[in-house]
């Protein structure tokens, strides 16, 4: 860790040796997490299967970021993580973007500030939100079970007037060729406004432009949507609707996207004698495929994180078939959870989470999917450290199309997370 800051502050020295200023507002962090899970049944979901369907493991992930002014116009940041390796192996994880045995920059970029009224990134980085339906880059979630991390390169650009926000993006996820075209670029535009406590409007734009595959022939996604989130009467929401459009055209018969999503949440928070409890609940839905020849009506992600359960949302090593649950495309689920805050150890939380899951399309017979319940409990030592211990089971619809067997998938999870 000290060789990483130490270098990144001979870079920064090396930029401008001439300007005593330059560190004034240097700042650095950086995080440590460990994971470790047991998981049972999940990939022929039987129970009586030998050897036993059974996995566990150990992963890690070490984080180091680091900001600083270059002058008054323009400040600079970099975030470097290593995540490759799994415990006791002696052989890396070969994972999206990982180096063996060193530190990947998964950000480095410039901010421009205030030049034509617009605030510029630019540069490697992070992208959009965890849990977005549309689009998001970044380190993934602990409940994926696998900790790794994704970044866009390119161009964001933030306009801002009153209330107003206007957010631009252009960047490129995949470099192919440099002969040919064969990237992977990805455009947006972006305005919310911040109308009162009630009632903050979005509305968004992003196109895909994928040749990747076929360098002559695109694959054009666009994705426009819009959404809105408050606070009325102590209920907190959010609502969000997104349509596809654009086309396929690397395929044999050209296909033409035509899905769309939608997606509600809502939560409350109410005292008792004992501490708070907070009750929350989501509905969400993509249209799923009717197999037309010439349209795909699955609902299309630029690069969705949506994680509805632990369980049906991993994509780890270990994880069964049907624990791929990671967007909207054919998918309708609701899920209702209740989380308690004790008065007396305002360090811990725990929460019980339902999630119901079906088919938007039948895929074969099935429409049912099943059901998952997780329990989690989070102790917040302080602001730098915190432990989650969480018990998750699915239960597999006896209808469910990628399944012969049905018993439940039990999965435990052991987390931590040390900032510093």
């Amino acid at each position: 860790m000290k060789k990483v800051i130490g270098m990144l502050a001979v870079v920064a020295f090396a930029s401008s040796m001439a300007s005593a200023e330059l560190l004034k507002n240097f700042k650095y962090d950086g995080k440590v997490e460990v994971l470790s899970f047991s998981e049972q049944n999940a990939v022929t979901f039987d129970k009586k299967k030998s050897p036993n369907d059974s996995f566990s493991d150990t992963r890690s992930r070490v984080s180091l970021g680091a900001s600083f002014d270059l002058n008054e116009d323009a400040s600079a940041g970099v975030t470097a993580i290593k995540c490759d390796r799994q415990y006791d192996s002696t052989v890396q994880q070969t994972v999206a973007g990982g180096t063996i045995d060193a530190f990947k920059f998964y950000e480095a970029y410039l901010n421009l500030k205030n030049v034509f009224g617009i605030d510029h990134k630019v540069g490697k980085q992070f992208y959009g939100k965890t849990g977005d339906i549309i689009i998001y880059y970044g380190p993934s979630g602990w409940t994926t079970r696998i900790m790794t991390a994704a970044s866009l390169e390119g161009w964001t650009g933030i306009w801002k007037k009153d209330k107003l926000v206007v957010t631009g993006l252009s960047a490129k996820y995949n470099e192919g060729l440099t002969t040919t075209l064969t990237d992977k670029d990805i455009s947006g535009l972006t305005a919310s406004y911040d109308y009162s406590e009630i009632v903050k409007p979005t509305a968004y734009i992003y196109r895909s432009d994928d040749r990747n595959t076929v360098a002559t022939l695109e694959n054009r996604l666009i994705v426009a949507g819009v959404k809105a989130e408050g606070k009325y009467m102590d209920v907190t929401y959010a609502a969000e609707y997104a349509m596809n459009k654009g086309s396929n055209r690397t395929a044999a018969t050209a296909v033409d996207y035509n899905g769309n999503a939608m997606k509600f949440n809502a939560k409350y928070n109410f005292g008792l004698g004992l501490g708070n409890l907070e009750a929350s609940g989501e509905f969400a839905r993509g249209t799923g495929d009717k197999a037309s020849a010439s349209k795909n009506e699955g609902f299309k992600a630029i690069n969705s994180h949506y994680r509805p359960g632990i369980i049906v949302s991993a994509n780890g090593y270990g994880a069964g078939v049907a624990s791929k649950f990671t967007s909207l495309d054919n998918l309708t689920c609701w899920n209702a959870s209740l989380k308690a805050m004790p008065k007396d150890l305002s360090k811990l939380n725990v929460t019980a989470k339902y999630v119901n899951l079906k088919y938007t399309e039948k895929v074969g017979t099935a429409k049912d999917i099943g059901n998952e319940l997780d329990m989690t409990a989070t102790w917040a030592h302080s602001d730098n450290l915190s432990i989650q211990a969480a018990y998750a089971m699915f239960m597999p619809d006896k209808d469910i199309a990628i399944a012969t067997k049905h018993d439940a998938v039990n999965l435990m999870i052991l987390y931590a997370s040390v900032k510093f």
